[in-house]
């Protein structure tokens, strides 16, 4: 009804391989949001790709990974506030939290991943973030985890494009 994509399904084979790929999404109401909102304005709240392989009609692999999205409550806007790749899995566990200032800009991504053990360390944060120009409309600056400037734009076009 909304063009959101529920599953989706992709495959080859050739000679003695075969392969496979699912991918099924979630629209489901979380943080205050209904389900019909949810799907109306594209909110995914879980994806889980399964990756199968044969090979001579006999399974050699079946990886399944899932990642889970939480948003703002729709009064606050409703973007992204935070992703989990692998939540539980603690070798694969990856979360990024994001914050947005007033005019829904994102001013930082906090990536966190745990370590073999399932703990989480300082070397296993690591933030970005930008800041725009005085009208909020373009990125003016983007740092990285080390706070180094990665970009910094100076001047524009007429048409907002970086000239410098």
């Amino acid at each position: 009804m909304y063009s959101n994509i529920v599953e989706h399904r992709n495959g080859s084979a050739t000679g003695g391989l075969a392969k496979r790929q699912t991918t099924t999404n979630l629209y489901n109401s979380t943080n205050g949001w209904s389900s019909g909102d949810a799907k109306r304005l594209g909110r995914l709240n879980q994806t889980t790709v399964r990756h199968q392989r044969w090979v001579n009609n006999a399974g050699d692999s079946d990886i399944t990974r899932k990642s889970n999205f939480t948003y703002f409550a729709m009064a606050s806007v409703g973007v992204l506030q935070s992703e989990s790749i692998e939540q539980g899995v603690t070798q694969h566990q990856l979360k990024t939290e994001y914050t947005y200032d007033a005019r829904g800009n994102k001013t930082k991504a906090k990536q966190t991943a745990l370590d073999a053990a399932g703990l989480q360390s300082g070397a296993n944060v690591r933030e970005t973030s930008w800041t725009y120009g005085p009208r909020g409309r373009y990125v003016k600056t983007t740092r990285n985890a080390k706070n180094q400037l990665i970009e910094e734009v100076t001047q524009r076009n007429k048409y907002g494009a970086p000239k410098k």
